[in-house]
């Protein structure tokens, strides 16, 4: 027993310097016992993740005339070694990192529809949360508390809620429009 408590507050006290020693202590030779001991130091570099997502499909079926359509995906930012994050958006069609979001369209000479994106650290949110800074795709709310590990074992824990207006939908001259969405978190 005593042996165990030895090496368990060697143990405790290397711990605790988060530094390792220059050269780990060896034991004597001894006819009942030894004792020697070397520091543990775990190295935690800062990640972050943002996973979960899914494709959103909208429709006009069941839409209010002269209202948007939203859609919400919920989605999970997860990470190590920050305690905030900020967030980007960027539409494929709209231009990276141009604050303009826009669908194009499947014709021969395709349509373009012009869309709103906001964000929301959590799930319950049904307003139309934050909004991004025109200029730059940033969310002008951020920085957001970081809320889950690298795993999102907890689940989902925010969401990107998209918004085509009522102009741009009942324009609409192209049967199906599209785009991709890059939901770019980086970590603080």
């Amino acid at each position: 027993m005593n042996k165990c408590f030895a090496a368990v507050a060697a143990f405790a006290l290397s711990a605790t310097a988060l530094t390792a020693s220059a050269t780990p202590v060896q034991g004597d030779v001894d006819d009942a016992a030894s004792q020697g001991s070397f520091d543990i130091i775990l190295n935690v570099n800062s990640a972050i993740v943002v996973k979960m997502l899914d494709d959103m499909t909208l429709t006009v079926d069941g839409a209010t005339p002269d209202a948007p359509i939203v859609g919400r995906e919920n989605i999970c930012v997860g990470g190590i070694g920050h305690t905030q994050y900020t967030v980007n958006l960027s539409s494929t069609n709209g231009g990276l990192d141009t604050g303009v979001f826009q669908l194009l369209g499947n014709g021969t000479t395709p349509d373009t529809m012009n869309y709103n994106v906001a964000f929301a650290n959590n799930v319950i949110d049904t307003a139309t949360g934050d909004t991004i800074v025109a200029s730059s795709g940033d969310i002008d709310a951020s920085p957001y508390a970081l809320a889950d590990n690298l795993s999102c074992a907890s689940g989902e824990n925010a969401q990107v809620i998209v918004s085509v207006p009522a102009a741009e939908w009942q324009a609409a001259v192209d049967a199906v429009y599209g785009d991709t969405l890059t939901v770019t978190v980086a970590g603080e």
